[in-house]
């Protein structure tokens, strides 16, 4: 089977749903982590930096409630295809 046929079939089977999510959850914890990494502490004054704290904590829950189902669901397409 060629890598075209391989990367279409793969894509086939992944939902673009649940990967539209997770490039939105992505988009909140990036910046958290440059804000991290470029020395700025948390807990500033300043309502930018809270607020970008404040949905980092929100969006961290749904990557974490996120997991699980998706882990459910390859589970059952890998027992679907060994069938």
């Amino acid at each position: 089977m060629s890598n075209a046929a391989v990367a279409t079939e793969r894509s086939a089977s992944r939902s673009d749903s649940l990967d539209l999510v997770r490039g939105i959850v992505m988009v909140p914890m990036a910046s958290d982590h440059v804000r991290v990494y470029a020395g700025v502490p948390a807990g500033s004054p300043d309502p930018a930096e809270f607020f970008t704290r404040w949905i980092t904590r929100r969006v961290r829950q749904i990557a974490g409630e996120q997991a699980i189902p998706v882990a459910q669901l390859h589970i059952v397409v890998l027992l679907v295809q060994q069938s």
